[in-house]
This record gives C-alpha cells, sequence and structure tokens, in this order.
C-alpha cells in the first residue's frame, strides 16, 4: 500500500476514533468546565472574542494588566479562529477535538517515517494519543496546543536528513513558531530534544540513509525561523518578565509543585476510576472524587494503558540492542525527574544548571517517559516472532472475557446506604484492576493464539483492545456540562443588567472563600466545586462576565499584585483602612458569593485631576504612605520619580473629576478641566508601553500612588489619550514581517530545487 493511500485511510480511522471518544461533548449544548477550562481558558477566551480577536491588554484584569505579554494567553496562535467562530464555550470543544486528531494522526505518520511497520506505528499512537498523559492535557490547553506539532517537527528532521534541507527546515520554523505562540516554551524545548533523540536512535536501516549534518542544519533553521517569526510575542514576554512575579523565576518550593509521590505511581498501571459527573444524582455526586484513589496529580491520569506495557514488556526480550536500552533510562531519568520531592535529581538540576530555576512542574517531564513507552511498545510488537501457542492463549482469553462479563453484569450500586465512602473507594480501586487485568489477558491470550503468523490480525486486535482499554479509562477524564453553567447567578446577572451603560467596566474586590472550598477534597463533586468557584468569581470569572476584578490574574502576572497583597494583609490596617485603601484605588465594590455586590462608600473615580504631588523616590515609603488613614488622596498623588517634577504645595484645592469619554482595551480617552495646573490620575495599571498625549502632543506618564498612571496637565479643558501599543511589539513585527518575507523568498528557492532535482 502506498504511503499516500496509507495515510489517507488512517486519518479517516483516526478521526473516527478520536470522535468516538468525544462523542459527549459534540451535542450542541454541551461544553467543558474542569479544572483551567472553566476558571481561565474560557473566561479568557471571551475576552479575547469580545476584543474582536486582537488584545494586548486586559482591563479586567487587577487594574490591568498586560494579555498578549503572557504567552499561556494564546493571543497570537492562529487555531484560536476556534473560538472566535464558534464562541468560547462551543470553541473549547472543537479546538479539542482538532488538536488530538491533529496528533494522533501526524504521530502515526512519524512512526512510519521512522521506518516503524504499519500495525507498530498504529498501536504506538492509539496508546499515546488515548493515554492518561496526553488526555490529560485537554484540560492543559497551553501544554496540549505546543506538544502536539512535535510530530511534524520529526517527520520534517527526517526528510531533511533524506534529501536537501532548506524546505524542512522551513517548516520546522512555522511549527516552532506556533510553539512559541501556543505558549509552553518548557514543552517546546523538551519536544525538540526529543525529536533529536528520536531520529538518532532510529532503526539502522532507517538511520543508515540520514545525515546527521543535515538534521541539525534543518533543527538550527527552524529555531531561527521560529524566533523570528515569532519575535512580536516573545519581545514583549520578555518585557514583562522583569516586572512580573517571575523575574526571579520559581523558588524551590514553588518550582517542586506537581511532583509525582511514590504513592501516586499504582496509577501508571491502575487508572483512576472515573465516573460521569454530569450523569450523577445529588446522592452521589461527591462519590467522582472517590475514585481518584491517588489524589490529584498535575497530569489527571497517569495511566498509560496495559497493551502498551504488555507491548513494552516484549521489548525487553531476547537480544536488547542499545536503543533499546537508550528509551529504558530515558524512562527511568523521566521518571526521577518527575519525583522532584522524593528524589535529588530534579534538585540538582535546579541548583546547578543555569535557568533550570525557569523551569516549573517535575511532572512535565513525563512527556519523556511516555514518550520512551510508546517507543519501546513499538520495539516490542517487532519482537512478536513466536509461533502460536493456542491452548495457552485461548485459556487466557477466556480469562479476560470472564472478568470483562463479570465487571459487566456486577454493577456497583452507588445508592445503597449501607456503603461507606471507604468502601466505595476499595470497590472503585478493586473494578479498575480487574478491568485492567481483563484487558491484559485479552491482549496477552490475542498474542499467543495468533503467533506471529497472523500479524494483521492480531494488530487489529490489539488495537481494538488498546483502544477500548483507554477509552473507558478516560472517556470520563474531562466531564461535559451543558452550557448554561456559564450564567452568572442571579447577583451577577442583576449586576451586569444595572452597569451595562457604563462606558468603563465596574471594578471590584471580590472575597475568596475558604481554601478548602475551592480545591478538590477526597469527596468531591466536581460541578459543585466548580459552581463555587464561578458563583465566587474566582479566578478569571469576572473577566467571562465582564467585570473588572482585583483577583482575576493568573499564576504569571503583574509584580504588584502581590505588592498589592502584602499592603493589604498588614496587621497594622484596620478593617476600615483596608476599605479606604481600595476605594483609594477605584473599587467601587466588594463582592462576596453570598451576599452579591456591596458598595464601598467614597470610592474614588477612574480618573480625577489633583493640584498637588509629592516625589517620593522609595515604593515601599509610597505604599505606607497610600494606605496611611491620614493621607489626603483627594488632595495629593504621590509620584514616583528621581527628578523634581512639581513641588509641593502649603494647601491644594479639593481634586476635580474627569470624565472618561471612550475606555476600550488599549486606549482610554478623557476629558479633563483643570483649574490650575495639576495631575490627571488615571486609577489603572502603571506600565512601560502606554504612551499619554495631552491635545495631541505626547508627554511622559509617571507611575503614582504605587500602582497607577499620572500626566502633568496645564490650567484649562484638554483631551488626554492614553494609547497602549508598546515599542517591543512594534520591533517585534517588524522583525517578524521581514522574517516573513525572507521565509517566502527561501521557500521559493527551496520549491525551484525540488523541482530541478526532479
Amino acid at each position: 500500500m502506498k504511503l499516500r493511500c496509507e495515510l489517507l485511510l488512517a486519518c479517516g480511522l483516526f478521526l473516527a476514533l478520536v470522535l468516538i471518544f468525544w462523542s459527549e461533548a459534540l451535542p450542541e449544548d454541551r461544553t467543558l468546565f474542569l479544572r483551567d477550562l472553566s476558571a481561565e481558558i474560557i473566561p479568557v477566551r471571551s475576552f479575547w472574542v469580545r476584543s474582536g480577536g486582537f488584545a494586548l491588554w486586559n482591563p479586567y484584569s487587577f487594574f490591568g494588566m498586560p494579555y498578549s505579554a503572557n504567552p499561556q494567553n494564546q493571543a497570537f496562535y492562529p487555531f484560536n479562529l476556534f473560538y472566535y467562530f464558534f464562541g468560547a464555550e462551543r470553541g473549547l470543544v472543537f479546538y479539542i477535538i482538532f488538536h488530538h486528531f491533529l496528533f494522533v494522526f501526524t504521530l502515526y505518520w512519524a512512526l512510519r517515517e521512522m521506518g516503524f511497520q504499519r500495525e507498530g506505528s498504529f498501536l504506538g499512537a492509539i496508546g499515546f494519543s488515548f493515554g492518561g498523559f496526553f488526555c490529560s492535557l485537554s484540560m492543559l490547553v497551553a501544554v496540549l496546543s505546543t506538544l502536539i506539532w512535535f510530530p511534524l517537527i520529526i517527520i520534517f528532521l527526517i526528510r531533511a536528513g533524506k534529501s536537501h534541507w532548506l524546505k524542512p527546515g522551513l517548516g520546522i520554523g512555522l511549527l516552532i513558531a506556533l510553539q512559541v505562540f501556543a505558549g509552553e516554551m518548557e514543552i517546546a524545548g523538551i519536544s525538540w530534544l526529543l525529536s533529536l533523540f528520536a531520529i538518532l536512535f532510529l532503526p539502522e536501516d532507517i538511520r543508515g540513509h540520514l545525515s546527521v549534518r543535515r538534521i541539525f542544519l534543518a533543527l538550527g533553521l527552524g529555531i531561527f525561523f521560529g524566533a523570528i517569526l515569532s519575535a512580536f510575542q516573545w519581545l514583549i514576554t520578555l518585557e514583562f518578565i522583569p516586572l512580573s512575579n517571575r523575574a526571579s523565576g520559581f523558588g524551590l518550593v514553588d518550582a517542586l509543585l506537581w511532583s509525582i509521590e511514590p504513592f501516586q505511581l499504582k496509577s501508571f498501571v491502575i487508572p483512576n476510576y472515573i465516573l460521569p459527573a454530569s450523569r450523577l444524582s445529588l446522592s452521589t455526586s461527591a462519590f467522582w472524587g472517590l475514585g481518584f484513589f491517588s489524589e490529584y496529580s498535575y497530569f489527571l491520569s497517569l495511566y498509560s494503558g496495559i497493551i502498551v506495557l504488555l507491548l513494552a514488556l516484549f521489548s525487553m526480550g531476547g537480544v536488547r540492542s542499545w536503543k533499546i536500552w537508550f528509551w529504558v533510562l530515558l524512562a527511568g531519568f523521566a521518571l526521577a525527574m518527575s519525583m522532584g520531592n522524593t528524589l535529588p535529581v530534579y534538585k540538582f538540576f535546579y541548583f546547578h544548571i543555569p535557568f533550570f530555576n525557569l523551569f516549573r512542574f517535575p511532572s512535565k517531564f513525563l512527556f519523556l517517559f511516555y514518550f520512551a513507552l510508546m517507543m519501546l511498545a513499538v520495539y516490542g510488537w517487532q519482537r512478536i516472532q513466536h509461533k502460536p501457542r493456542r491452548i495457552f492463549g485461548f485459556g487466557v482469553l477466556i480469562i479476560g472475557i470472564g472478568l470483562l462479563l463479570y465487571l459487566i453484569f456486577s454493577r456497583l450500586n452507588l445508592e445503597d446506604s449501607s456503603l461507606g465512602a471507604e468502601l466505595i473507594a476499595h470497590k472503585f480501586f478493586l473494578r479498575s484492576s480487574l478491568r485492567v487485568l481483563a484487558f491484559f489477558c485479552l491482549g496477552l491470550g490475542l498474542i499467543f493464539l495468533l503467533g506471529s503468523n497472523m500479524r494483521f490480525w492480531l494488530s487489529a486486535g490489539l488495537g481494538v483492545l488498546c483502544f477500548l482499554d483507554l477509552f473507558f479509562a478516560h472517556r470520563y477524564l474531562n466531564p461535559v456540562i451543558k452550557r448554561d453553567f456559564y450564567r452568572g447567578n442571579s447577583y451577577v446577572q442583576e449586576f451586569n443588567n444595572q452597569k451595562r451603560s457604563l462606558v468603563y467596566p465596574p471594578r471590584i474586590a471580590s472575597l475568596s472563600a475558604p481554601s478548602e472550598e475551592l480545591s478538590f477534597q477526597w469527596l468531591t463533586d466536581p460541578i459543585e466545586l466548580y459552581s463555587r468557584l464561578r458563583d465566587g468569581l474566582e479566578n478569571y470569572w469576572s473577566t467571562y462576565f465582564g467585570i473588572a476584578d482585583l483577583r482575576a490574574y493568573s499564576l504569571f502576572c503583574l509584580s504588584e499584585v502581590s505588592e498589592l497583597g502584602k499592603l493589604l494583609a498588614e496587621d497594622s490596617l484596620s478593617p476600615g483602612v483596608r476599605r479606604l485603601a481600595l476605594a483609594r484605588s477605584g473599587v467601587e465594590y466588594i463582592y462576596y458569593r453570598d451576599y452579591g455586590f456591596v458598595n464601598l462608600s467614597l470610592s474614588y473615580p477612574r480618573a480625577l485631576i489633583l493640584y498637588q504631588a509629592k516625589i517620593v523616590k522609595d515604593r515601599e515609603q509610597i505604599f505606607r504612605i497610600f494606605s496611611d488613614a491620614n493621607f489626603p488622596g483627594l488632595r495629593s498623588v504621590l509620584i514616583e520619580a528621581e527628578d523634581k517634577v512639581a513641588g509641593d504645595k502649603n494647601f491644594a484645592p479639593m481634586s476635580d473629576f474627569a470624565r472618561v469619554i471612550s475606555y476600550e482595551n488599549e486606549k482610554v480617552v478623557i476629558d479633563a478641566e483643570a483649574r490650575a495646573d495639576g495631575w490627571l490620575l488615571l486609577l489603572d495599571s502603571y506600565y512601560p508601553g502606554w504612551r499619554a498625549f495631552v491635545d495631541g502632543k505626547e508627554v511622559r506618564i509617571y507611575r503614582a500612588n504605587g500602582f497607577f498612571r499620572a500626566v502633568k496637565i496645564p490650567a484649562g479643558r484638554h483631551r488626554v489619550i492614553f494609547n497602549y501599543f508598546p515599542e517591543s511589539f512594534t520591533r517585534g513585527l517588524l522583525i517578524s514581517g521581514i522574517g516573513f518575507f525572507l521565509w517566502l523568498f527561501l521557500f521559493g528557492i527551496s520549491f525551484k530545487m525540488g523541482k530541478g532535482r526532479k
């Protein structure tokens, strides 16, 4: 069968499998909600859609926050078009299905290009793409979007090694640019390394025909063009990092979050027993959490599939080549790295490798582990060479069928009041273990029943078993919910109806509930948990509803977020002074999910004119003065500057309100009428990249009151415009534009070279 026809058939088959796997999410009224999906992804993507598909600044986060500078927002990732055309809720479903299909298909293609048999490539692609690691990525969208381009990088590297390296290198450049836009550079870096490993440790009959020099030239060219084409992303990110909470990297405690613990290792072999969250009754919904008997890891499932493990064991039989040993050692190294809290390997790298402190979450090294395991499984398939042993195979097959029939006809009645939580958890573990044992027996029985004489039927049978094993383990891993879940509670709906006509979004400070109410527990109803997060406006929920909230920010945010948190947490501050500090920051309402929105008296308007400025060079001192109850915030502004920009006045009149005419993401227009020379204070975040114009003339923006923007204005009436279009972004666009034309030029040359060779 020619490769092109084979790939077309594989494309149709994999598309069918992916649609079967995601069948519960296909109805029009369904969407997803677990973990970051409802807490961050859908709210942030809905903001991006409301912004017309382009946003550099997010005014709903904190006092305003760079949007596109945070790479995990994927502001320039082209496949965000799914959100744009279908809306954030439904677009997410299509986004995940598309990426899942693209990965399983290109992984199969990559394995075929690597010289593996059709059947082994099929089993490897099924095992990796429906295993716990990859299925967990459907809740970690940035990781998913970065990782799925990795098989295509392998394909282009092999093509470069076989012939001319220019065209594949240019293709790799596009893929690396997509990885940069996808937002997970740690995963991107691992994928480049893993691509080289996959090429350098190919089977001898393929490896001998490849030029290592051309492979490295193609990868180098790809990294170069990937950096050039994505310059407008990483330049604004590099500008953001020194001003963020990641300026000095991650501390060891933060870096070691989401390590694999020893007791979780059993989940590599025995999957969590996951119930369909949306189908459970009120009396049984909390039992959903009991199925996670290894607690909740960064990747919600660690199960690799018993058929994959079985085939990997076959790779260890007979004469073991050094390639097999390489993948075994790589799997062991990756597992040791992922156990950062328990084993010293990750800590050694953290303290001795430069810039390694920018890498967080040891669990991400499981990418290496599961790929190495897949490679062992593919090699294992090629080592099945024995003749059929039908009596033994048939006997083992019967045991597997018997176990499956037992599981089908002995259903667990969760409504039985005599069953306690511990007993139910034990039964879940037992049923999961029996299911794995059943598929193990079925797989082993097929291998011995058919042997190597009937490889097509053996591969078809193992493929079906591999898919069914992983389907039953993971089909409810990312549960579905009806779209009306994304409606706000009555407080939010009423508030939005009242404030719909305002020029700028109202600013609130939402109060967080106790942490135990907002995290997974042993007994957890996920729908109830995420309903609490929604109703409490946790994470980015306020952004989804178009409300500006001080607590709406991600783990990658401005350093001022922690500075404000410390300021408000000072023991010396009374509750009244804390409320005063919030009012001085333009906060209009306090929100708590059980009481709704409470008006904050004496809240400052978003823009006001002050006639006295106090120059303070130390920001800590500014925070102390700003939070002092005696600070005359309606008469004076604190300016952080080295040079003398204004003198203190013995007496200053009360401030005047300035009228906000227009308030967009990257542009704020204000009408200000000053009685004398003074300062226009805008209670939005100070950040480089903002430019101010008074009556069309550009003026300097000063950091005011520690967090905000201020400009000097003369007496009289003025039109003041704040624009956000940072120079770093402009430079990036210029570099990327030139790079794109260079890419097109070289692609044309490579195309002509290809035609000439033909």
